[in-house]
């Protein structure tokens, strides 16, 4: 026997030094250089040259004094510009976990956790940074695939990141801010840094996706996630005026009667779903939880113990990735050309993994939709519905 201590990896196989067998490992360093290309944001889009025109508005009075006390009393160490910052003549966004990102979680840290006594000589002063958190500001942020994002004294945050009161949200304020500092001692630069979002499947996935699938898999939910803006549109048109006889609200009658058996005389009963008002909760939340990050694993055929026919199963959400937007796609679903089923199926797993509704009956089957107490439970009804009411 040998002095080591042989350790297994979570499959089960012999682990190498780095705690996995070389198989998982092998996939682990597929899965990061597959997360890199899908995070490479290399133009920056016109909504963020936008929103950096804007004012914006500055830290609030409490919130900036007490940023400027905690880097203060936190670093003992910082040279702004230490680190050379790439110039440019047109904006370019920074690489993510580069020097300067990684300088500021490192100080990030210190400012909120409080980790040094010794006051910085200098003191810091915030007067003069400005933040956007509005809808625009989200959206720029979601553009780049950033929480939140640094230009300048500008600093721009995704949809719920700004959130001073809470020690993440101290700390993402935190980071940005050392950009600020860090942007402050460049003449000239161009570069907006930015904190990316990242991947929140737990465990991570298996089987990373190609680069093409990647994209097939993103281009879903972007359509899924243009159709909801319309769909939600309808549903209130509708639930102001159910008898109105405008097209747009007949066919969303038309809509909710063919994917819930859903009608007005319903509601004669004595206790009844309200279906409309459940289905506009719904899109309101799919609206907020499209805009999270998708993660994608893309094993060859479903798991074998699956309710459906194998050839019928396009994708999963797994139990122990509810709440994210991480899902398994399998082949079938590459394969399909129709151009609104990839999004359809996009708002069907959301409906697993978000409202937990459950696969009660697929479209084109002969029980489908089923009574509207079962209909209210189901993920094809919603995911038919939007793609009905996308226009």
């Amino acid at each position: 026997r040998s002095g080591l201590l042989q350790r297994k990896c979570d499959c089960g196989n012999s682990a190498g030094l780095t705690g996995k067998c070389s198989e998982c490992e092998s996939n682990r360093l597929k899965l990061q250089q597959q997360t890199a290309k899908q995070d490479g944001v290399s133009e920056v889009p016109a909504i963020v040259h936008e929103v950096l025109r804007s004012p914006g508005q500055l830290l609030n009075p409490a919130t900036r004094a007490f940023m400027e006390q905690r880097f203060r009393r936190a670093i003992t160490r910082f040279s702004p510009g230490a680190i050379p910052i790439q110039t440019s003549s047109t904006l370019t966004i920074g690489s993510p976990n580069d020097p300067h990102e990684q300088e500021a979680d490192r100080i990030a840290e210190q400012v909120v956790n409080g980790s040094s006594q010794t006051s910085h000589t200098t003191p810091f002063d915030f007067s003069q940074v400005r933040i956007h958190m509005d809808s625009s500001a989200a959206q720029s942020a979601e553009s780049i695939n950033a929480n939140a994002y640094t230009f300048n004294n500008q600093i721009v945050f995704g949809r719920h990141q700004y959130a001073p009161g809470t020690q993440q949200g101290q700390k993402l304020l935190a980071h940005e801010l050392v950009h600020v500092l860090q942007q402050s001692k460049t003449l000239h630069q161009q570069t907006i840094q930015r904190q990316p979002r990242a991947c929140s499947c737990t465990p991570p996935p298996a089987n990373p996706c190609s680069q093409s699938q990647t994209n097939t898999v993103i281009t879903a939910f972007q359509t899924a996630a243009s159709w909801l803006p319309n769909v939600e549109t309808n549903i209130q048109d509708y639930i102001s005026d159910p008898t109105a006889r405008s097209a747009s609200v007949r066919r969303t009658a038309n809509a909710l009667r063919q994917n819930f058996n859903w009608t007005e005389s319903i509601r004669s009963q004595t206790t009844y779903p309200d279906i409309p008002n459940i289905v506009l909760r719904v899109i309101q939340s799919t609206l907020r939880d499209i805009t999270q990050l998708i993660c994608a694993s893309c094993p060859l055929n479903p798991p074998p113990d699956t309710e459906r026919e194998a050839r019928r199963v396009f994708a999963s959400s797994p139990g122990s990735w509810a709440m994210t937007n991480c899902y398994e796609f399998y082949a079938p679903f590459f394969r399909r050309t129709d151009p609104l089923l990839k999004p359809k199926i996009a708002i069907h797993e959301m409906m697993h993994s978000w409202q937990s509704f459950r696969d009660l009956s697929y479209e084109g089957d002969s029980n489908y939709p089923g009574d509207v107490r079962q209909a209210m439970g189901n993920a094809d009804s919603y995911a038919s519905l939007f793609r009905d009411l996308r226009r």
